[in-house]
């Protein structure tokens, strides 16, 4: 509930931006309905690069 508001909504988005790279998916609120409520990171390899959503 914390993503799109406040110090938290902030710090959590700021996360999510920084993981896509490190990790080969990175998914969160937004990016389908099974990743509303939290972020998901997989350290899959993907020849075109990182998937991030």
């Amino acid at each position: 509930r914390d993503y799109g508001k406040g110090k938290g909504g902030k710090a959590i988005r700021a996360a999510h931006k920084a993981a896509c790279g490190p990790f080969g998916t990175t998914l969160g609120p937004g990016s389908d309905g099974y990743h509303e409520d939290h972020l998901h990171f997989d350290t899959a390899r993907y020849s075109g690069g990182p998937y991030c959503k």
